[in-house]
């Protein structure tokens, strides 16, 4: 959520974001297209064998399945042990060649077969009063460099931690992952909610008297509140209604242990809360929990997130968020210092977000750049949901939370590009990643650029870098749309160094500077508009002769901020013309082709 200690991965077996590691925190994992001939559990098998020059077993096919393909994660064993963090994927696709995303090493592997000894597992249980809380303990290869060593991999879950660390030969921790990540029969009744906040919806900056206010309630902030329903579900062993569905269920997880609202007998006139009650804050984080999840089923992705996701609305008293993917139930706690976390959409859709993409991706959120992604499609995920419901501030990140004294919030820019641009923080690369998405949707359309990126995350991998996930974006439109979007794409993608050739570190690789245009096939013959990119160039005017040289057309341009200006040609005849485009530095001619039948 936050660039404090914000964000979350997900369930089950969680994700690494923050390590005290050594050797394999760097660890490579690459994406290369397999060979049609590849496509048995037995031939990848051979695949990798041949790749690492040593007998390799996939062990746990656990499948996935997208709008366009399947998606298989294997347990790397090599030489019959399991590589810790070694995940191999399978992107397997009937309508396009099937990539596979594994680990690399920095050159010819080598074993240090020797097993370390139990004691150094038992004596580390024992000093850390850890006997009642392991989840499992085993030996496994760790990789530092090219060589694998054995070490004792170790998972365990307190009250307030849920680890996995890697011992070394004397008992001393050689890698640890903290796997909670922070950031920040029924019936109808209606309830007060902010749809998405209350600056959005005054459509103004934070200041009196939309201000926090130690919780309190005004008549400005109570003017910003909707009614709207939501459905409480009847739980028969206490004998009360309470905030569960399918999606959402409300608990008293931790701090400050606000009990959240549960009914004999549900009354209107006790549901329609604002902001200074303290149970406000679960009505309206579990009204956005279940719109988000009706996004996904509109999307056509109901296989994400199905499952009640806990959530304690009131969780912690610090000003900070976190999903923690416990053993026993996911959850997300949602905190209540500065403006209260779950006041804010953007909050509780950005939360929500690393569930997502742990879902369609599990276990896949290693490494910085990997971690800034999953960051960056949280941001993109929040503003896609909120501008939905206004256009006010479209560009801005946690408007109500963030964007005043408490802390700064996130706002998307087109001015970053990779890889020099990075900042090695997680929070803010990712907005690197979330402009870029966003201003696809632009001029695609949300729900076009929506799906496209949904549909990218199943194909995400460990340690993946920036440039990977442009490559899976262009790659699930095509799968999609039949690359119907390929060439704005990756205009966008190539303005941000995120494609081959266009790194801004190349100097002989910088995007063009000259104007270009696009779409011409269809301008030429389908009667659809031609694009014109302007670059770097200020473009002052736009003239069309027809080819004995006279002047047919002529407009001033001064839209040259634009990444793209669309000329419909709608006055044009049949022909051949030539377009000239007049810059501030010097003119440029194109040949343009009206045919149609």
């Amino acid at each position: 959520m936050k660039l404090k200690l914000v964000c979350c991965i997900n369930i089950a077996i969680a994700v690494l974001l923050s390590t005290a590691a050594l050797g394999q925190s760097y660890i490579r994992h690459t994406m290369e297209q397999l060979p049609w001939s590849v496509t048995s559990l037995t031939q990848l098998e051979s695949f990798l064998s041949a790749k690492y020059e040593r007998p390799v077993t996939l062990q746990t096919d656990t499948i996935i399945q997208s709008l366009k393909g399947r998606h298989h994660y294997f347990d790397l064993a090599i030489d019959g042990f399991e590589v810790h963090h070694g995940l191999v994927k399978w992107n397997d696709f009937s309508s396009t060649a099937s990539t596979l995303s594994f680990p690399v090493f920095e050159g010819e592997i080598t074993l240090n077969p020797t097993n370390p000894s139990s004691t150094i597992v038992q004596n580390f249980i024992k000093t850390n009063k850890l006997s009642n809380y392991i989840l499992y303990s085993d030996i496994k290869w760790f990789i530092i460099g090219n060589s694998l060593v054995k070490k004792w991999v170790i998972r365990y879950e307190t009250p307030n931690k849920y680890k996995e660390v890697v011992i070394e030969n004397a008992g001393e921790i050689l890698q640890e992952n903290d796997f909670i990540v922070h950031d920040k029969a029924d019936t109808l009744v209606y309830i007060n909610i902010y749809n998405p906040d209350p600056l959005t919806s005054a459509r103004t900056a934070y200041g009196a008297p939309y201000v926090d206010d130690f919780d309190r309630n005004n008549s400005a902030l109570e003017a910003m509140l909707e009614t709207d329903t939501i459905r409480l579900r009847w739980n028969d062993a206490e004998k009360r209604w309470k905030l569960e569905s399918d999606y959402a269920i409300a608990l008293d997880i931790d701090a400050p242990f606000d009990a959240p609202p549960a009914f004999e007998k549900p009354d209107v006139s006790n549901l329609l809360l604002n902001r200074s009650q303290q149970q406000f804050e679960y009505f309206n984080a579990f009204y956005h929990i279940n719109k988000a999840h009706e996004k996904l089923q509109h999307l056509g992705f109901p296989n994400l997130v199905n499952y009640p996701l806990a959530f304690d609305a009131r969780g912690s008293t610090s000003d900070q968020s976190s999903f923690v993917p416990s053993g026993i139930f996911p959850y997300l706690k949602f905190g209540i210092g500065g403006v209260d976390d779950a006041e804010d959409a953007d909050v509780i859709t950005h939360e929500y977000g690393h569930a997502i993409a742990f879902s369609a991706a599990p276990n896949t959120n290693l490494g910085a750049e990997r971690a800034a992604l999953d960051e960056g499609f949280c941001d993109y995920f929040a503003i896609s949901y909120s501008r939905a419901l206004s256009d006010f501030n479209r560009n801005t990140v946690f408007d109500w939370d963030g964007h005043n004294e408490f802390w700064p919030g996130r706002t998307l820019t087109n001015r970053r590009t990779y890889p020099t641009d990075l900042e090695r923080n997680i929070y803010e690369d990712g907005i690197l990643w979330a402009s870029a998405v966003a201003e696809i949707s632009d001029y695609i359309g949300s729900e076009n650029a929506d799906r496209i990126m949904l549909n990218s995350l199943y194909s995400w991998f460990p340690y993946m870098l920036m440039s990977d996930a442009a490559h899976l974006f262009m790659q699930s439109d095509t799968l999609l749309n039949a690359a119907a979007n390929a060439e704005l794409a990756s205009i966008i993608f190539c303005d941000r160094g995120l494609l081959p050739g266009c790194e801004d570190t190349l100097i002989s690789s910088l995007p063009l500077n000259d104007p270009y245009l696009g779409n011409s096939y269809d301008f030429a013959y389908n009667r659809e508009p031609l694009y014109i990119y302007p670059n770097s160039r200020k473009i002052e005017a736009i003239q069309i002769f027809d080819l004995s040289g006279n002047l047919i057309y002529a407009e001033e341009w001064t839209k040259s901020e634009q990444l793209l200006y669309e000329f419909d040609g709608a006055h044009l005849p049949q022909g051949v013309f030539i377009l000239r485009l007049i810059t501030d530095e010097e003119d440029f001619s194109f040949k343009l082709i009206r045919l149609w039948n």
